[in-house]
């Protein structure tokens, strides 16, 4: 993740918002979303929660275990003739 640090006002702004915040540049384009700390890790629980919920630990050692159908060169040139 990267970082940016704001100026003491304009941190006291997004901090004072209870809820996400949309940041926007001069002309009104959103840039970005914010949101607490709180919220950020309450999200990315939930999101890891419903991740799990969808792949079970035996899918994944399954997955793990199957040999790829295509390599590493495969995909690279696929990927350089546009399919």
């Amino acid at each position: 993740m990267s970082e940016i640090t704001l100026d003491a006002a304009t941190a006291a702004r997004v901090t004072k918002s209870l809820a996400a915040t949309r940041l926007c540049d001069p002309e009104g384009r959103t840039v970005a979303y914010a949101m607490s700390p709180r919220d950020y890790e309450a999200w990315t629980r939930r999101v890891i929660e419903e991740a799990k919920a969808e792949v079970t630990n035996e899918e994944l050692l399954r997955i793990a275990a199957t040999p790829p159908t295509k390599t590493m060169d495969d995909v690279f040139k696929l990927l350089e003739d546009g399919e």
